[in-house]
Order: C-alpha cells, then structure tokens, then sequence
C-alpha cells in the first residue's frame, strides 16, 4: 500500500469542514474499530486548519486520550511565511 497516496478520514473531514465554510476548529476526535493516532501528513494538516485544535482519541484499552496538536507536532513546517 502507498500511504502518501491516500487520504485518510481526518483529512478528509477537515478539507469538508473548511469548504463548508468552518474557520474556527477547536477539536478533531477519531474514532476507529482499533486505536488510531493521526498520522504525520494528518497531524500537518491539522495544525494548518486548525492551529490551536484538541486532538481526540482512544488508546489501547479504550481510555480517552487528549492532546493539542501543537503537543503532538510540536515542530510543525510552517512554510516561507510562517503561519
């Protein structure tokens, strides 16, 4: 399989959100049938839409788990004019 040919299901949602004229995201929750963390490309395209967003999940064991994206990618590339 070729991950970086995909579109996964956060992105997805959040391309939908934006194009429906969404601007202020707070929070981005995952839900799977097994745990699933944002992936790298998923984590980057957070942080561009939505800067200041929580990200929620489930671990393992079926515990809620929060962080800020920022918390999850903490060196995010900003581009050449920064965001």
């Amino acid at each position: 399989m070729s991950y970086g040919l995909t579109i996964c299901a956060e992105r997805n949602a959040l391309a939908a959100a934006v194009a429906a004229g969404a601007r202020d995201i707070v929070a981005v929750a995952i839900a799977a049938d097994s745990p699933a963390r944002p992936c790298g490309a998923c984590r980057q395209v957070i942080w561009e839409l939505a800067p200041g967003a929580v990200v929620i999940w489930e671990d393992e064991v079926g515990r809620p788990q929060t962080r800020l994206i920022r918390d999850l990618l903490p060196e995010a590339y900003a581009g050449p004019g920064g965001v």
